[in-house]
């Protein structure tokens, strides 16, 4: 195939909606009514529980109006609650319940199994090529970006 900016960007548009999908309904399918946003802002509370809703909008370079929508959503799946701040009652704090607990060796389960058949078939060899050109990239829009979203390992 011979490169052009359209084959490019076409290919990662479609790799980021397939993976997407494929991650919303193996979670789905193995129980979980969350979705990927879901399971990237719980991945972010296990390591930083008490997040404002600020700082994930910043995060996420997304409007406070859409955190609000999607943090109400975690709400009424019962994985997180919003608690006032000791110092500021106007700036609520993201905390997971103890369902949004319970369910992260699970999440991680899920995420690994779905991770490791997404590459079964490419040879280690074209793996490590390809992350590192994926990594070439991203370092290159790093230099040109106002918000990194990436960091939610």
């Amino acid at each position: 195939m011979k490169y052009s900016e359209a084959n490019f960007g076409h290919t990662f548009s479609t790799l980021a909606r397939l993976l997407r999908n494929n991650l919303n309904h193996r979670l789905q399918e193995q129980g979980f009514d969350i979705s990927m946003e879901h399971m990237i802002i719980l991945k972010i509370l296990y390591r930083n529980d008490g997040m404002s809703q600020n700082e994930f909008a910043k995060l996420f370079s997304k409007d406070k109006g859409a955190i609000t929508r999607i943090i109400n959503n975690m709400e009424n799946r019962n994985l997180v609650v919003r608690i006032p701040a000791q110092t500021d009652k106007r700036v609520k704090l993201i905390y997971l319940t103890p369902y949004g607990k319970q369910i992260r060796s699970d999440i991680y389960r899920i995420v690994d199994e779905f991770n490791n058949h997404i590459v079964e078939n490419i040879p280690p060899n074209e793996l490590d090529c390809c992350l590192t050109v994926l990594n070439k990239i991203i370092a290159t829009l790093k230099q040109n970006i106002v918000a990194d979203t990436t960091n939610t390992k």
